[in-house]
């Protein structure tokens, strides 16, 4: 599942606008920070593994995009913030965030480690509020001429919480945003490079 924060009155990712992508340094952050830069924003790109960020970086300005890579563990709530004060003290502004940091760890829940459990949660549920509680303020100033929208969603371990965390916090946040949740079937990732058709149909997808 795909997560993003977007000031209302700019297009989403659109020429002049500063982005922050987490999860960044593979699979769906790393083509979202592509994509944003394709279509001219400024995008910071934001996951623990700063030798990926720093080769992305150099991706994007090799297309004459701009690209700012911030290395950060996002579960911990100073760094989700340091992450976007340094995007604001960049380039001035932040329009888009795209919380996209998740990890998926599969296993049956007998004799499961249950801290693979508690690492899902603080990544995939945390690390989403924290960065959407520091870039919030910055997204109504990008926003103040218009309603801020904010389609948001998670990773599997907890898609359920973060999906009705994001839905009631877009009625909870000033200026009456809009919320919405992006959820693609599988993605090949990382995370789950071997998952075949008969895992997607188990999941429904």
């Amino acid at each position: 599942m795909v997560p993003a924060l977007s000031a209302g009155h700019q297009a989403f990712g659109g020429a002049g606008t500063v982005a922050l992508v987490t999860g960044a340094s593979s699979g769906i952050g790393e083509g979202t920070a592509l994509a944003l830069a394709a279509l001219g924003a400024r995008v910071t790109v934001v996951a623990r593994r700063a030798d990926r960020l720093d080769a992305l970086v150099e991706k994007i300005k090799g297309t004459g995009g701009h690209a700012l890579a911030v290395g950060a563990d996002i579960t911990d709530e100073g760094q989700a913030h340091a992450s976007v004060a340094r995007t604001v003290e960049t380039y001035g502004r932040l329009d888009t965030v795209v919380a996209n940091a998740g990890v998926t760890i599969l296993g049956p829940i007998t004799g499961a480690d249950t801290t693979d459990w508690r690492r899902m949660i603080e990544l995939n549920t945390l690390g989403l509020m924290h960065t959407a509680h520091a870039a919030a303020p910055h997204l109504l100033e990008a926003a103040a001429d218009g309603p801020a929208k904010s389609p948001t969603s998670s990773w599997s371990a907890a898609p359920r919480a973060v999906c009705s965390w994001s839905d009631r916090r877009s009625s909870r946040i000033d200026r009456g945003d809009a919320g919405a949740s992006a959820r693609p079937a599988w993605v090949h990732s990382t995370h789950a490079p071997g998952a075949g058709p008969h895992y997607r149909r188990r999941c429904g997808q």
